[in-house]
């Protein structure tokens, strides 16, 4: 199907809004068909360049999900603004040369100064798109790298040492920034599927199988997380509900809740970034450039040496320049920024649900999860925080301690609850 202009939209919406098709000697009446318009669009957007080929995908699908979803009323203006986009973008690149990441997401930019033609506004939805752009882009990388994690083929490095640089160069170096110690008001909750029990019973057993982060006969302790212990409806904590989800009980069946509490708060590495989104991790390294400027406006119009030589371009552009070196933006800032992205996109791209039974299968799932907690341990971290797989409605976190005694049941905090088979 060829594409339809603006210019042919808006003659079509002016004079006919309908069209003749003939039948024989009857005529019938049938209005555009703007959704066979729009996947029009939509197919010249994944076919731009088969060098990013996921990541045009991801466009599309976004386009679908974001935007099209959220403007159906004046879906014609939606056509019209990415078919001028299209066209200039197909002028100017080639489909083989110039199209890289970069590109589609200003291709995104370009929708968002074009929104009131696109007919949506919200800048929040197209900071999301350019997020599913960037996680799609990394999205075969990281999994090539996470299925192997102590392997590479062709020569680069392997995930564990990759991950060993960001740790000892970021994470260590900023450990206030991304390590913590679990504090006495966390919110630690386990769960077992028996009608009534003590304490003890919520300790651990001597592990003969495997789970996300422990390998056979190795035992940690596996607990919900949370900073505030909150309601999730009228019978259930957040804390407790996410303990129902990741035992995956299949059937009705009693059980009983236990709150814990940590008695070593130890090194504990946050890999859950399921409560922030990528965007707002840019955005805050926007936002600290920005004020960082105003900083040095503020400091360069205090100058009245500056202003007296105002009319003076060259030496005006020197005091800025000298101004800017003398007082750079902190190195740090950057530096922290930018490994929190790197692990939003790794944690966006690992963690997946896991409901394979046959010990192969989960052996497989998760071995990499294993070997990274090993490399962690041996680095000196008591315990991971991760995200829940098994729900989109809250933002559920878990705990693993890789010593079983760093954190115990608190005495008198059992709670019996019958689980009726849904949640």
């Amino acid at each position: 199907m060829k594409s339809v202009g603006v210019r042919e939209i808006s003659q079509l919406l002016d004079s006919m809004c309908w069209q003749k098709v003939h039948q024989g000697d009857a005529v019938r009446i049938a209005p555009i068909d703007y959704n066979a318009l729009m996947l029009d669009e939509l197919e010249q957007i994944e076919n731009f360049s088969p060098n990013c080929k996921d990541e045009l995908k991801c466009l599309s699908h976004c386009i679908r999900r974001y935007l099209w979803k959220n403007n159906t009323e004046n879906l014609w203006k939606m056509i019209a603004g990415l078919n001028i986009l299209t066209k200039v973008l197909v002028d100017i690149f080639s489909p083989e040369a110039y199209w890289n990441q970069d590109t589609i997401i200003d291709y995104v930019k370009n929708l968002y100064s074009n929104r009131i033609i696109i007919g949506v506004t919200d800048e929040e939805i197209y900071d999301k798109i350019i997020d599913s752009i960037q996680v799609a882009g990394a999205k075969s990388v990281i999994d090539e790298k996470w299925s192997e994690v102590l392997k590479s083929d062709d020569g680069s490095r392997t995930f564990i040492e990759l991950f060993d640089d960001i740790f000892t160069n970021a994470i260590e170096k900023y450990e206030a920034e991304f390590i913590r110690s679990l504090a006495d008001t966390d919110v630690l909750y386990r769960m077992v599927t028996e009608t009534k029990c003590n304490e003890d019973r919520f300790i651990p057993w001597p592990n003969k199988t495997q789970n996300r982060w422990n390998p056979p006969g190795k035992t940690y302790l596996y607990l919900s997380y949370g900073t505030e212990d909150i309601d999730y409806n009228a019978e259930l904590k957040v804390g407790q509900y996410i303990c129902l989800l990741e035992c995956k009980l299949k059937s009705a069946a009693d059980t009983c809740f236990c709150r814990f509490k940590s008695v070593n708060g130890g090194r504990i590495l946050d890999l859950s970034y399921n409560d922030i989104e990528l965007y707002s991790i840019r955005r805050d390294l926007e936002n600290q450039a920005n004020n960082h400027v105003r900083s040095m406006l503020d400091l360069l119009l205090s100058d009245e040496e500056l202003i007296r030589h105002r009319d003076n371009q060259r030496y005006v552009r020197r005091q800025i320049e000298q101004t800017m070196e003398a007082h750079p933006l902190d190195r740090s800032l950057i530096e922290k920024n930018s490994v929190k992205q790197i692990l939003k996109l790794i944690c966006s791209c690992i963690y997946k649900k896991v409901d394979e039974d046959d010990a192969d299968s989960k052996e497989k799932a998760y071995k990499s999860f294993q070997i990274l907690a090993k490399y962690l341990e041996g680095k000196g971290i008591t315990g991971i925080i991760y995200p829940c797989t098994r729900t989109n409605r809250i933002k559920g976190k878990n705990v693993v301690l890789f010593d079983i005694h760093d954190a115990v049941p608190i005495s008198g905090s059992i709670t019996q609850y019958h689980y009726n088979g849904a949640v």
